[in-house]
């Protein structure tokens, strides 16, 4: 049992990168300015898309965030969720 928690606990600290805050609990997808697609399912059907100005960010607890090219409006969305990177 204490063999097995030292793993699990060494890979989780090997796991976390520059992306990381743990301060504020966010992990940012990806750093550069390039847009990407963010899509909203429900059982199966998509039910809302938006397209970010930039990165997209996922919070520990409640599901990713970003904002909205069109709104300008901070998105915060959970549950099926595709992103897609936009060149």
């Amino acid at each position: 049992m204490k063999k097995a928690l030292i793993i699990l606990s060494v890979l989780f600290l090997t796991s976390c990168d520059s992306n990381w805050s743990p301060a504020h609990g966010t992990r940012t997808i990806d750093k550069d300015d390039v847009k990407y697609k963010i899509e909203l399912y429900s059982g199966g059907t998509k039910i809302r898309e938006w397209i970010s100005t930039g990165k997209v960010s996922k919070k520990i607890t409640t599901g990713y965030y970003f904002i909205d090219n069109s709104s300008k409006v901070s998105i915060e969305v959970s549950g099926d969720i595709i992103i897609t990177r936009i060149d």
